[in-house]
């Protein structure tokens, strides 16, 4: 018995090894090995009748481009062949599929065709990752391992948002972000089509909502926005377009959600109907494309007339299902304002506009209710009353929000931004939003859509699948973003979405990602990701670690970015002047962000809950080894929920205090501060000494990094339009803190930067824009004055940056508008001087 019992779970085991071997994603259900290989060859033939016939002419096509085969559809069984069945009577969830490899032959039994489509994507990763290149490959076995799946998946929604609006996007694109979305065994595209910055769905009834409002720029109704520059920019899809688009995202088994977002994000609808607004509205003064002020008016009942004809056009496009009428963000303060809202209000008795809003979602479902639909709308339709039991939600904003809506008994689409919106940038090294922190890859998967932690087993039944989202304001550039930001984090999604919990490791996924998705995801197409080393400096030495086992990082010791030809990393470099190293990955024609080292971590830290707490001390050896301005920044570990406050930050030299601060930078729970070590002697031994009190058991990681820019004493003068409060942030060095305008800003107009004493540095570089890159500054250039009163053109601005190499010392230097900008405002950081 004791034999039987190790034989058993020495075989579980073996099964388990051999399931991470294939490196299968989404993680399958069960994955059972066996002996031996199926060769392909030219005779190869596709078995399937009617039912699998669609999935295996996408098949054949898919195999047919990479192999050269011509795999011929047959209907009779045969030997040597790829059997495709669709078999109702399995006994396994919707969705689910039976894959059986051996040396004879292939069989894919589904138990419905979208089982039978997600078994073929199983088969495709499987073979040599070359068979997902769109040519002919040369020099490959076409050969597939031995294997026997069960599978079938965890949510039934397992869907992806994209915004086409604040960028738009060709028919192409669009159908390739499907076509890897169905690699992935994703099932519904979600379609954001309308929201301020443009209409991108043709309404016959309505021609202006695609001949005005679908285009924005100079000389259009909606101003240059989001990067789209003095010119024309925009779009939309014919209803023949969007026909074909579906048409293709069905043969994949994908079903696509449209949306029209509503009442509020209304902008560029009421730029091309402006009667939709409440007559308050339509007296004031034109708004800029970002923002969100435009609203329908709610007691406007021509408006519900326009509103059931466009829908009624909408849903005549769409098969599925769903109508999404977004709903969120809604400026709601127009509305008591307005006198027809107001009275409307009155005369129902409403006492907020949260009731008014309740309202306009209830006729809303009436009109797509009639459609043979049902509505669907983000997390904030929640508020102001109930909604009919058919209504789906979409929370967003967070996990909590998700809990409301299914305490309430309402279908629920999990899509927490924390986790979720990949328009978040994944580091603090790279574009994107920070509005709901960094979201990198870890992070994705972390999240369990349907925690018990979080849902009692009545609502979590109500979750009834999982949902990322990518919003288009930073997609503008670099070419080919729109890859960059989606994967591999949809990867992680899709598993999220379709294994089962219980199945899922964060370190298993990381391995399979890396060791044969990456390779898939690139013969594939995709412009993905790639993570970068992590690069840190001590003791004179730096040392790169890579991201993942094979990587390939290079480095240059000049400042320049790294690329294939440059030094390949083999070992610690000895490198004092650490900060002119640069590190990527390199990924064949791919590559991570570019990063230089950061000194090691000074150590750890806990909170003390006592009274008066204890001082924590650290040895800054190895690390503070030369004068500058330093910064000590106190950062808590990602799971801890509570927080410290830091005092009395002090370096110390010899145990004499010689540089502190206490008055801290703070973000997001991290606090940091400025200590300048101006005096420094390599004999002497340094340390940092910090009270760290906290009710809670907060703990973390302390860093320490020296300035790379002089920060000389300055004053500024401010000739544009700008908040008063607003220009102090122009001289405190802290890269965390902007200024911005409060128009798009005239010719003629300027920010100037005087020096207490004239300046000896080698570069200063002028950055605009918010961290995340808005609001950058495009029409302008920097001027610099020796002595503060005679000035000298300088360089423009390029994609929000100018530069400046001084050949003498500087009094002043000046950013010059030189007409207005393509965004909203403009935002001007700290000068970066060298």
């Amino acid at each position: 018995m004791k034999k039987l019992l190790s034989t058993l779970v020495l075989s579980l085991l073996c099964g388990i090894m051999s399931a991470q071997s294939y490196n299968l994603i989404p993680r399958p259900v069960e994955v059972i090995p066996a002996q031996g290989t199926f060769p392909l060859t030219s005779a190869t033939p596709i078995v399937a009748g009617k039912e699998g016939k669609q999935v295996a002419v996408y098949l054949q096509q898919k195999l047919n481009r990479s192999t050269g085969m011509p795999f011929k559809l047959v209907v009779a069984p045969a030997a040597g062949s790829i059997e495709l069945v669709v078999n109702p009577s399995l006994d396994i969830p919707a969705e689910g599929y039976l894959l059986s490899v051996t040396d004879k032959g292939v069989k894919i039994q589904g138990k419905d065709a979208d089982g039978l489509f997600y078994g073929v994507q199983t088969l495709l990763q499987l073979f040599p990752p070359q068979v997902y290149a769109s040519q002919l490959q040369s020099g490959v076995q076409w050969a597939i391992p031995a294997v026997s799946v069960k599978d079938y998946p965890r949510f039934h929604y397992r869907g992806m948002m994209l915004d086409v609006v604040r960028q738009f996007f060709d028919e192409q694109t669009v159908k390739n972000y499907i076509d890897w979305l169905a690699m992935h065994k994703i099932n519904k595209f979600h379609w954001h089509l309308t929201d301020d910055q443009g209409w991108r769905i043709e309404i016959k009834k309505y021609p202006k909502l695609t001949s005005v409002a679908a285009w924005r720029g100079p000389n259009e109704a909606i101003a240059p926005t989001l990067g789209s520059g003095d010119k024309r920019y925009g779009g939309f899809y014919t209803q023949k377009q969007i026909k074909e688009i579906v048409r293709y995202a069905a043969e994949r088994h994908i079903e696509v959600i449209p949306e029209i977002d509503l009442p509020g994000h209304s902008h560029a609808a009421a730029s091309a109907y402006p009667e939709i607004l409440c007559p308050t509205s339509r007296d004031e003064a034109k708004r800029a494309a970002d923002d969100m002020g435009d609203a329908w008016c709610v007691g406007n009942e021509a408006n519900f007339t326009m509103l059931s004809n466009i829908l009624k056009e909408v849903a005549a496009l769409f098969p599925s299902k769903i109508m999404h009428i977004g709903g969120d963000e809604v400026n709601m303060a127009i509305w008591p304002r307005c006198p027809i809202c107001s009275a409307f209000m009155k005369k129902e008795n409403m006492k907020t506009p949260e009731e008014l809003q309740n309202y306009f979602v209830h006729r809303l479902n009436k009109i797509i209710d009639g459609l043979g639909k049902r509505m669907a709308g983000w997390d904030e339709i929640l508020d102001g009353g109930d909604l009919e039991g058919s209504t789906q939600v979409y929370a967003w904003r967070s996990l909590k929000r998700a809990e409301v809506a299914t305490e309430k008994g309402v279908p629920t689409v999990v899509m927490v931004g924390q986790n979720y919106y990949f328009d978040m940038a994944q580091s603090k090294y790279e574009r994107g939003h920070n509005w709901a922190g960094l979201v990198p890859l870890d992070k994705v998967y972390a999240l369990d859509p349907a925690d018990n932690a979080v849902f009692a087993p009545e609502q979590a039944k109500k979750v009834v699948g999982v949902q990322a989202a990518i919003w288009a304001e930073l997609l503008n550039e670099p070419a080919r973003f729109l890859e960059y930001q989606s994967y591999p984090r949809i990867c992680a999604m899709a598993e999220t979405g379709w294994t089962q919990q219980s199945l899922r490791s964060w370190n298993d996924f990381y391995q399979r990602l890396t060791a044969s998705h990456f390779e898939r995801m690139y013969n594939m197409g995709i412009a993905f990701r790639v993570p970068f080393p992590v690069v840190t400096y001590k003791n004179g030495v730096v040392s790169a670690t890579a991201p993942y086992p094979g990587a390939e990082v290079r480095y240059t010791a000049d400042g320049s970015e790294p690329n294939v030809s440059s030094a390949l990393y083999s070992g610690p470099v000895k490198e004092f002047n650490y900060e002119k190293l640069k590190f990527k990955t390199i990924y064949k024609t791919l590559s991570s962000v570019a990063v230089s080292p950061e000194c090691e971590n000074v150590g750890s830290w806990v909170s003390d809950s006592a009274a008066k707490p204890k001082p924590q001390v650290w040895d800054l050896a190895g690390i503070v080894d030369r004068p500058g301005i330093w910064y000590a920044t106190f950062v808590p570990d990602q799971q801890t929920k509570g927080a410290a406050s830091v005092s009395q930050v002090r370096i110390y030299e010899n145990g004499i205090a010689v540089a502190a601060d206490d008055k801290p930078t703070t973000t997001e729970r991290t606090q940091r501060y400025r200590l300048p070590l101006y005096a420094f002697a390599k004999t002497k031994k340094y340390s940092l000494k910090a009270t760290v009190q906290g009710k809670e058991n907060v703990s973390g990681v302390l860093k320490i990094e020296r300035s790379r820019y002089m920060e000389p004493a300055v004053g500024i003068s401010v000739n544009a339009n700008m908040n008063p409060e607003y220009a102090r942030y122009l001289t405190d060095y802290d890269f965390e803190t902007v200024a911005r305008t409060t128009d798009r800003g005239t010719a003629g107009q300027s920010v100037t930067y005087v020096f207490a004493q004239p300046q000896t540095c080698s570069k200063i570089t002028f950055n605009t824009g918010t961290l995340t890159a808005f609001y950058l500054l495009k029409n302008g250039h920097v001027e610099y004055s020796v002595d503060g009163d005679t000035w000298i053109r300088g360089d423009k601005f390029e994609k929000g940056t100018a530069v400046l190499r001084p050949s003498q010392p500087l009094k002043a230097v000046k950013i010059v508008i030189d007409g207005p900008n393509d965004e909203a405002v403009i935002t001007f950081q700290d000068l970066r001087i060298e």
